[in-house]
C-alpha cells in the first residue's frame, strides 16, 4: 500500500509538473486526440449560433444537419497532433513568440493547437476559446507566422475584452449592446467562430444619411454547387442598427420594411476607416488580427500609422477603461 501511495503521489508531482511547464509565459501546448475531439463539440457562443446552413455546408450535405450531427463530425476531424504537425508551429512560434511579447499583446497563456483534418472548416484555421484549430493542409512556409499571430490575437481579444474594445476603436468602432441578429437572415446565417457576436458599430454616412452599422456574414444562396464551401457564397453585408439601450439588444433598422444594408464596397468610408493594411474587412476582429500581425512581425503595411496607434494602445492596456455602450 505504501508503495502505491507513494507511486500516485509521484505521478501527481509529475502530473503537476508537466502542467506548470505547459503554463510557463510563451507556451504553446498541443492536444491529445480526446482534447480536441471535446474542444471541437464544445457548446460555446459558435456552436449556438452555427445556422443550418452553415452546418450542412460545413458537412457538405444537402440536407439538413441538427447540432448533434454536426457535433459527431466534427470530432471526426480531430486527431492527436502529428510530429510534423508539432514541428511546423513550434518554428512559426519561434518567429512570432518573442515579436508577440515585444508589443505587449497579453496573451493568456498557455495556447492550445488543435490538429484537424480540415473538414470542420472548409480547411480554415479559426479559434474558440483558448485553442486555435489548424487544419492538416499545405507545407510549412513564412506565412505559418503571420497565421499564429493572427490566431493568438483572436484568443487574446476574447480573453480581454476591454483590450478588444479599445483596439477596435483604432479601426473606428464603439461598444454597442449585442445585436439582435435579423429574422430574416437567421437561416442563412454564416457565424464565425473568431468573434459569433457582433457587439460593436461604426458610426458613418451612408447613402441613407448618417448610421451605426455592423458588419454581417450572410450566404448570398443557401445550395452549394460541387466542390463549394460556404467560402463561396459568403457575403459581408453592412447593416444599419439601433444600438439598445437600458439591457436591450441592438436592433436592425428597417425602412418600408425592408433592412437597411449595403454590400461592404458600396461603402467606400467605411474601408477607409478600416485602415487599408488588409482586405480581410469581414468583421473588425479580423480585420484587427492582420494588423497587430503585421505590426508584431514588422511587415511592411501601407498605412503605418495605423499600425502605430495600435501600438500605442497595446502599451497603454492596463491605463485606459473601456467606455460605456453607445447610447443612440
Amino acid at each position: 500500500m505504501r508503495l502505491r501511495a507513494a507511486a500516485a503521489a509521484l505521478a501527481a508531482v509529475l502530473s503537476f509538473a508537466a502542467s506548470a511547464q505547459d503554463a510557463r509565459p510563451g507556451a504553446l501546448r498541443f492536444a491529445r486526440a480526446d482534447e480536441a475531439r471535446a474542444a471541437l463539440v464544445a457548446d460555446d457562443d459558435w456552436m449556438a449560433t452555427t445556422s443550418p446552413f452553415q452546418r450542412a455546408a460545413t458537412l457538405g450535405s444537402a440536407g439538413a444537419v441538427d447540432v448533434p450531427e454536426f457535433k459527431a463530425a466534427l470530432a471526426r476531424a480531430g486527431h492527436a497532433c502529428s510530429e510534423q504537425e508539432q514541428q511546423r508551429w513550434n518554428a512559426a512560434a519561434a518567429t512570432a513568440l518573442p515579436r508577440i511579447r515585444e508589443i505587449g499583446l497579453p496573451v493568456p497563456w498557455p495556447v492550445t493547437i488543435v490538429c484537424t483534418d480540415g473538414s470542420d472548416a472548409a480547411g480554415a484555421p479559426y479559434t474558440r476559446g483558448r485553442a486555435i484549430f489548424m487544419p492538416r493542409d499545405g507545407e510549412a512556409g513564412p506565412r505559418d507566422a503571420f497565421v499564429l499571430v493572427h490566431e493568438i490575437v483572436h484568443v487574446t481579444s476574447r480573453a480581454n475584452p476591454q483590450l478588444a474594445t479599445r483596439l477596435y476603436r483604432e479601426l473606428g468602432f464603439e461598444p454597442v449592446a449585442d445585436l439582435a441578429w435579423p429574422r430574416e437572415w437567421l437561416d442563412a446565417r454564416i457565424s464565425n467562430p473568431d468573434a459569433p457576436h457582433s457587439r460593436h458599430a461604426m458610426q458613418l454616412d451612408t447613402p441613407a444619411g448618417r448610421q451605426w452599422v455592423v458588419p454581417l456574414l450572410v450566404a448570398g444562396r443557401t445550395q452549394l454547387r460541387p466542390g463549394e464551401s460556404f467560402f463561396h457564397v459568403l457575403q459581408v453585408r453592412v447593416l444599419a442598427i439601433t444600438p439598445g439601450t437600458n439591457g436591450q439588444p441592438s436592433q436592425p433598422v428597417r425602412r418600408d420594411g425592408q433592412l437597411l444594408w449595403w454590400p461592404i464596397e458600396a461603402l467606400p468610408a467605411y474601408l477607409q476607416r478600416l485602415g487599408g493594411n488588409t482586405g480581410y474587412v469581414l468583421h473588425p476582429e479580423e480585420t484587427l488580427a492582420d494588423n497587430i500581425a503585421l505590426l508584431a512581425l514588422q511587415r511592411p503595411a501601407r498605412n503605418p500609422a495605423l499600425l502605430d496607434r495600435l501600438r500605442a494602445a497595446l502599451a497603454g492596456s492596463g491605463a485606459t477603461p473601456s467606455k460605456k455602450e453607445i447610447r443612440p
